[in-house]
């Protein structure tokens, strides 16, 4: 039954990749497409403890309404910032704020849409899969595989 799993877990991350490779614009994506993007993700960590979290529905008037505005992303709850700051503007803008290797501010502009109960953020510059903010109780998180529990706070500035 684990290799069963496995083989699923690969399977789908090959469909996901294909599908992304293809996708150059956010209007490229389906639902079903980022669903299948967020379950294969966090299919990937080893740590068992680590499992895809539940959480809570976001809706477009949700953003527009609460989370529109700067935030920073806090590395492991250790409340250490991680140098990138995202701004969440209105009209579907997105920039994402942080410092090159020589210290000088750098900007990645990009999209953003709710899609499935997720903020998901199409950047100019990615590593090919958008990146996802995500809600458990009250708390904003955004999707980050560098992360103890893979996913990192996201703490609004003012």
């Amino acid at each position: 039954m684990k290799l069963r799993n496995q083989l699923l877990t690969v399977a789908a991350a090959f469909l996901v990749s294909a599908a992304i490779s293809v996708a150059q614009k956010i209007e490229d994506f389906k639902p079903g497409e980022i669903d299948a993007v967020w379950k294969v993700l966090w299919q990937q960590s080893s740590n068992p403890a680590v499992k895809m979290p539940a959480i809570e529905k976001l809706s477009e008037k949700d953003v527009l309404d609460h989370m529109l505005g700067k935030w920073t992303k806090v590395q492991d709850a250790n409340d250490l910032p991680d140098h990138g700051q995202i701004l969440l503007g209105d009209k579907h803008r997105v920039e994402y704020l942080c410092k090159d290797k020589n210290g000088k501010p750098k900007k990645n502009p990009g999209q953003w849409r709710v899609i499935s109960d997720k903020l998901v953020l199409f950047m100019q510059e990615s590593s090919g899969f958008p990146d996802f903010i995500f809600l458990i109780g009250k708390t904003a998180y955004m999707f980050d595989p560098w992360g103890k529990m893979m996913k990192s706070e996201l703490r609004r500035e003012k």
